[in-house]
């Protein structure tokens, strides 16, 4: 039986980390967060972490900053039934994932969350003024990804499940309750959009019944 590998996204101040947590206490899972063990390496050679990226990228193309991080997520895991990763912002990086753990199920969530709040939220964590954290916010929203194209995953689309939450405490009432995934694939074809159509035609029609 396969591992379950656990990929957060989410705008900064979206609360993945939040939801990386609260997984890591309900299932004894480790938490890898992309973007600490990136700067982390970026220190170590006293550059930034972008320019430190951006030389992965030149030495090795774009898949390379997250193989970085292979060796270091496979001995995290090697004893554990499954993985927090947390800082997903490129389908690459998730067809990365794919790749290195070729037996595993994986579980991709995007979190989303009003951009006020999460102001709010990097105020709080990282202690800034609200300006300071909205400047912060919209320098680091202009260069991630807004919403993944998941057509650049379809070789992997049997093995990974996907689900978009509006907060962060949506995504960890779901866990509570029981999360059920739908594979990128059934996405692919269709079927959730046309059951998605059919469920609100239907509650449409309840509505005006009881008018």
């Amino acid at each position: 039986m396969g591992k379950l590998i656990i990929c957060l996204s989410g705008l900064t101040g979206a609360g993945k980390s939040t939801v990386a947590r609260m997984l890591k206490r309900k299932y004894q899972f480790p938490m890898f967060s992309v973007g600490h063990i990136l700067r982390n390496k970026a220190r170590a050679q006293g550059i930034r972490t972008n320019k430190y990226s951006q030389k992965l990228v030149a030495e090795g193309g774009p898949e390379a900053p997250m193989e970085s991080l292979i060796p270091d997520m496979q001995a995290m895991i090697a004893n554990k039934s499954g993985i927090v990763i947390e800082g997903f912002y490129r389908e690459v990086d998730l067809a990365v994932i794919a790749r290195a753990f070729p037996e595993d199920h994986i579980q991709f969530h995007i979190v989303k969350r009003p951009k006020q709040n999460r102001v709010k939220g990097v105020m709080k964590r990282q202690k800034l003024q609200k300006e300071e954290a909205g400047a912060l916010v919209e320098r680091r929203d202009h260069h991630r990804l807004h919403e993944f194209n998941i057509k650049l995953l379809e070789p992997y689309a049997d093995r990974i499940t996907v689900n978009t939450f509006s907060s962060p405490q949506a995504l960890c009432e779901a866990f509570e309750k029981g999360l059920k995934s739908t594979l990128i694939s059934r996405i692919m074809q269709g079927v959730v959009s046309k059951k998605s159509d059919q469920t609100r035609k239907k509650a449409r029609k309840q509505r005006q019944k009881r008018k």
